[in-house]
């Protein structure tokens, strides 16, 4: 599972990937954290967009999001059964830019992170959900993202 990831690529290598219109300037990253802003590319009206969201899920369930730990990774063979994120899995599914993730090597008396390289090495992306925009999560005024990197993703053709 993906804790920490790393987007290196320039903007405009990212942009042409995932062919949305905004122009983001997206600085290399190294060391992305749960709770941290990250860019995400998500079908907007059916036309890809780009947005920059708070890395964390809260279920659309949860009463009082002051009170509930954020998720920050589900595993990708159970994500859509799971009643934390089976909403949103089936509607609100999104892309986010990375050319690297961190796995956690466990060795001698402390574990190291190690970096693993996406498989195209170079800009690709991981795959993420959406939180839904009600109750608590609209009035903080944020998306709220959850990833995983289970598979590689597809984006596909122009929608």
């Amino acid at each position: 599972m993906c804790g920490r990831y790393v987007i290196t690529s320039a903007p405009e290598a990212i942009r042409a990937l995932f062919r949305y219109w905004e122009q983001p300037d997206l600085p290399p990253r190294y060391n992305v954290a749960p709770t941290q802003p990250v860019p995400i590319v998500r079908l907007a009206s059916g036309v890809r967009s780009f947005a920059l969201v708070r890395w964390g899920f809260v279920p659309a369930w949860v009463k009082d999001p002051r009170n509930f730990t954020l998720l920050v990774n589900a595993r990708g063979e159970s994500v859509g059964e799971r009643a934390a994120f089976k909403n949103a899995m089936a509607r609100r599914r999104c892309l986010f830019p990375a050319d690297g993730f961190y796995e956690w090597k466990a060795g001698g008396e402390k574990s190291r992170p190690l970096l693993r390289p996406t498989a195209a090495q170079r800009a690709d992306c991981l795959c993420g959900i959406v939180g839904g925009l009600d109750g608590a999560e609209r009035r903080g005024g944020r998306d709220r993202l959850h990833c995983h990197h289970r598979g590689e993703p597809d984006i596909g053709a122009d929608p």
